[in-house]
């Protein structure tokens, strides 16, 4: 997936946090969404600690 931008929402926990680390481990672009911002910005920063280019966007997706 290298040279992909992958959006994943819910990904600031649990299985949506580990599958942004995944894909910014081969090489993808990340963009972040989920509810909770104090975990979006953590996310964030540890994603960036990684060297993954992220973007984190609080947002709400429940119909």
């Amino acid at each position: 997936m290298k040279d992909k931008v992958i959006v994943v929402t819910g990904g600031a926990s649990g299985i949506g946090a580990a599958i942004c680390e995944k894909f910014g481990r081969e090489g993808s672009s990340v963009a972040v969404l989920d509810f909770d911002p104090k975990a979006l910005a953590r996310q964030e920063e540890r994603l960036r600690s990684m060297g993954v280019d992220v973007l984190g966007v609080q947002c709400d997706v429940t119909s």
